[in-house]
């Protein structure tokens, strides 16, 4: 980054006239951080406050070190486009690109898919929201490098849900991403786009983040594979972010070889995230393959099976294969871990809270000996300042509820914590005497985020299938019949309903909002539905 030149004492004092916080400011200021101040002590303030931006003066006259996850080794063969539905029939991509690494590797020839806030420098990054829509990162993530070095071909950004908050796979702005072994049912997310690649064969490896299951959930939806890794395993630099404490990436593929082939790939230090232990040794895990597992131990957890969110086809797959883990000589037993039946609210409130301090803090949450992303920070900022009314009806929900809860329950997130530690130590006492846990996901993710889906929907005077592709013929079908012959175009139709025109919004401004937020993805969808009906 260039230096910001050099001003001299003169232009100095002009900067501090036109910069420095006014006595109503400073009074806002006090308010805002529970103190009252008066006018006469305000400007006694002021005069406090040009020395610390004095010292602030220091700062932004120096040259920011040209630290950053790696230099750009490798040409892309553009900066990526927006596919249309010819290409991505799923919804897969937000993206398309072409990035090709060094010429002798691991990964030679293989096709990898981004989660798109993954960074790769000279193509769009959105994190799955029209707020980013347009921005474009000038680094490249710390992992893609690393897949780039080994040969690897980047072809794309994977859609997602809107900053990951969901695991559903149908809050993305730029559209719901589909399932491939079948179109009316969803891919899960976050990492959703990567698992739909996957499973159309689009790609052979992915790169997915997770914070409450965006890997595992979305892969199982799929019939792929996806690992999340230990903390800290796997450097998070140059990935967008939600919680530190729970931040991961990792890897998806189409076999569980692959994947074992991309965590060595991308594992260990990159000096960066200080996240990662300074002792950190990654394993050939490679060597794990075709292993015998004869007189390894896997616990069935009770609390994982038998719960409202069951469902009986799951649940027989599961513990079909866990016999065939026992026919291959392993030991099974049944545990119990009452407290599996809170976590979910745990692990909610701390990555809802984590979110909640990355928005505030534009992406760049304080206190860590890692690398920061000033650039990213200070466009995120002027992004969420100019459109942040542009956040999908989901993101608002969970900010504005993180907020009431930090300003009135302030040990809340604390509490949560400590909490957490408890429930790892009650699996850790399960794990001493295990190798590993078997438990049926959807208790602990999917199940409590579709309620969670519900209860918005509900709230907002959705049907709990908004997003479908049958929800949305049903609309359009309605729209097609109230509007005019002269209006009955794909133009026409999304016009009528996104101004209001239409019994299928009426004056309700959800369903306006609603509509909005598909995204990209609805307008193929309507697309279809109209040619359908006309």
């Amino acid at each position: 980054m260039h230096a910001p030149p050099k001003i001299n004492e003169l232009g100095k004092r002009q900067w501090r006239m036109e910069h420095d916080p006014t006595v109503d400011t400073i009074v806002r200021l006090a308010e805002d951080l529970g103190m009252s101040v008066t006018s006469s002590e305000a400007e006694d303030y002021a005069h406090l406050i040009e020395t610390t931006l004095a010292d602030y003066e220091v700062i932004r006259e120096m040259s920011e070190p040209t630290v950053s996850p790696e230099d750009q080794r490798y040409v892309r063969s553009d900066s990526g486009h927006r596919p249309d539905e010819g290409e991505d029939p799923y919804n897969a991509w937000i993206s398309r690109t072409k990035g090709v690494g060094a010429d002798d590797g691991l990964f030679t020839d293989a096709r990898v898919g981004l989660k798109d806030n993954i960074a790769l420098a000279g193509v769009e990054m959105t994190c799955g929201s029209t707020l980013l829509e347009g921005y474009v990162p000038s680094v490249t993530a710390t992992v893609v490098h690393r897949l780039l070095d080994e040969g690897a071909t980047i072809v794309g950004k994977n859609n997602m849900d809107s900053f990951g908050f969901s695991s559903s796979g149908d809050l993305s702005d730029f559209g719901a991403v589909r399932n491939p072994a079948d179109e009316s049912y969803l891919a899960g997310g976050s990492s959703g786009g990567c698992a739909a690649a996957l499973a159309a064969d689009e790609i052979d490896i992915a790169l997915g983040c997770d914070q409450g299951g965006s890997i595992c959930v979305p892969a199982a939806n799929c019939g792929v594979v996806g690992l999340r890794p230990t903390t800290g395993l796997v450097p998070y630099t140059g990935i967008f972010p939600v919680e530190r404490t729970i931040d991961h990436v990792g890897p998806m593929a189409q076999c569980v070889a692959d994947v074992a082939v991309t965590l060595e790939a991308i594992a260990g230090r990159d000096g960066l995230d200080s996240r990662q232990p300074t002792d950190l040794e990654p394993q050939p895990y490679t060597e794990a393959l075709g292993q015998e597992i004869s007189g390894k131990t896997v616990a069935l957890l009770e609390e994982g099976f038998d719960h409202p969110e069951s469902k009986a086809a799951a649940t027989d797959a599961v513990e079909s294969a866990v016999s065939q883990l026992a026919d291959l000589g392993a030991d099974v037993k049944r545990v119990s871990v009452p407290i599996h039946n809170r976590a979910p609210a745990v692990a909610w409130l701390i990555w809802g809270y984590g979110s909640l301090q990355v928005f505030k803090q534009a992406g760049q949450v304080p206190q860590h000996e890692g690398w920061y992303d000033t650039d990213f920070k200070r466009i995120f900022s002027k992004c969420r300042a100019a459109a942040g009314d542009t956040l999908s009806p989901m993101v608002k929900a969970t900010l504005l509820a993180m907020e009431y809860l930090e300003q009135r329950h302030t040990a809340l997130y604390g509490k949560a914590k400590n909490l957490s530690r408890l429930i790892i130590q009650r699996y850790d006492d399960v794990l001493a005497e295990a190798d590993a846990i078997e438990v049926y996901n959807s208790r602990l993710f999917t199940g409590w985020a579709n309620r969670k889906a519900e209860r918005f929907a509900t709230a907002r005077g959705l049907p709990k299938t908004a997003g479908s592709d049958a929800h949305i013929g049903e609309m359009v079908g309605q729209a097609v019949t109230e509007v005019g012959t002269d209006d009955r175009s794909v133009e026409g139709v999304l016009d009528a309903v996104v101004e209001g025109k239409t019994s299928v919004v009426g004056s309700r401004t959800p369903w306006r909002i609603s509509f909005r937020q598909f995204g990209g993805g609805i307008r193929r969808r309507v697309e279809r539905a109209v040619s359908e009906l006309l």
